[in-house]
């Protein structure tokens, strides 16, 4: 198996790229084939914000298992009641379709963006043959949910990356996501793989901790039935309808499916490692800025507890920045670790033509694997250099 993805991989090498961006497209292009040819409702996730800002306008219930509303089948809304009447506000001023229009033009404008950085190349690096393999993680319906989250992730990924310089920046991102869904304060992660001094890193991740936290806190202080509501939908979405392919899938495979004590200290421990394992790669590797930032974002979305299919769009950089890290232990480190993220880059196409997210069930946990893998590999190196150079004193 070993033997013939490296023959592909040198074969690659002698196609021409365009080629092979076109052929791991492939498979983002028959799905949505497939979804144009039999009634799907697009947007389904964005309805779910839109119906709550029309339902807020009526004083109607905001925080409902089912609900309907005219020219729209929307999922659940669990958000915060001030993102609903903040849309409300806006389609009260240009209308029903001025507010999709607006949203989706962004919403299209962001994800092409993210795709065109992962296939030029553009801040990431890397070969052209791993960035198009990658491709294949996003499936299709990430194009067709219009889920607030693409924004979110494509924004952040961008506050980061362009604004590396200016910190403060990801810290004003990082706030307002965190006003939508708390847990995109797992972007903090880029700060502590940041090329700073460690009191600047903790400096910012105190500050965007604090302002993210701060409407979290307010919402459930100022309305505290409504918090309730939606903490038991989320609970509900989260721990029993789609636990994600991200840790909390992961603990219902050890058999923890409700939350407790035990669930939230082995999360802590998973991210904890996690973190770590990037940060020791980033300083004995010597990581570039842009690798640090990318392997950030990279680790922050694996940090994500319940990890959906439209979570990943901005996955793909940090991982060609980890493989080409790997080359560091040696050209074949870089050859098996390359080869490993083809493996499953082609087990994800094969999975995802099924539709869903069944190939990230497969993809997350290597990613986590592998991340962990590297880094006790650089530690190994590290120990070896240091005993061949102690050896190497005289006595």
């Amino acid at each position: 198996m070993t033997t013939m993805i490296r023959r592909v991989i040198a074969a690659s090498k002698n196609v021409p790229e365009w080629t092979l961006f076109l052929a791991f497209l492939l498979p983002i292009g028959v799905g949505l084939i497939q979804r144009f040819s039999r009634p799907n409702h697009w947007f389904r996730d964005y309805d779910a914000v839109s119906c709550a800002a029309s339902r807020i306008a009526q004083h109607s219930e905001l925080y409902v298992h089912t609900t309907h509303c005219i020219l729209r089948k929307p999922t659940p809304y669990v958000y915060p009641p001030y993102l609903a009447s903040l849309w409300s506000a806006l389609q009260h001023s240009t209308g029903i379709s001025g507010a999709t229009a607006l949203y989706g033009g962004l919403y299209y404008f962001l994800l092409i963006y993210i795709l065109r950085i992962l296939i030029t190349g553009r801040s990431v690096g890397g070969q052209g043959w791993l960035r198009a393999c990658l491709l294949t993680v996003i499936g299709a319906d990430i194009f067709i949910c219009g889920n607030i989250a693409v924004i979110v992730h494509c924004t952040l990924a961008l506050c980061a990356v362009l604004f590396w310089e200016i910190p403060i920046v990801l810290v004003a991102g990082i706030i307002c996501a965190a006003a939508i869904k708390p847990i995109f304060l797992v972007y903090n992660a880029v700060f502590l793989l940041h090329p700073m001094r460690w009191r600047q890193k903790i400096f910012y991740t105190g500050l965007a901790t604090a302002g993210g936290i701060l409407p979290f806190v307010a919402f459930m202080k100022l309305s505290p039935h409504l918090f309730t509501h939606d903490m038991a939908l989320i609970r509900y979405y989260a721990l029993i309808n789609d636990r994600g392919a991200g840790f909390l899938n992961l603990m219902s495979l050890i058999g923890l499916r409700q939350f407790s004590a035990d669930m939230a200290t082995l999360y802590v421990i998973g991210v904890a490692i996690l973190l770590s394992s990037a940060i020791y790669i980033c300083r004995v590797a010597q990581a570039r800025a842009n690798q640090r930032i990318w392997i950030g974002i990279t680790v922050s979305i694996l940090s994500d507890p319940r990890l959906m299919f439209y979570d990943v769009l901005t996955l793909a950089p940090g991982i060609v920045s980890l493989v080409g890290l790997s080359a560091r232990l040696g050209r074949s480190a870089e050859r098996v670790g390359g080869g490993l993220v083809v493996a499953l880059c082609i087990a994800c196409a094969v999975l995802n033509s099924r539709g869903g997210q069944y190939g990230l069930y497969v993809f997350v946990p290597a990613a986590y694997v592998l991340i962990i893998a590297l880094a006790g590999g650089f530690l190994v190196e590290s120990w070896r250099s240091r005993e061949q150079s102690i050896k190497g004193i005289p006595g």
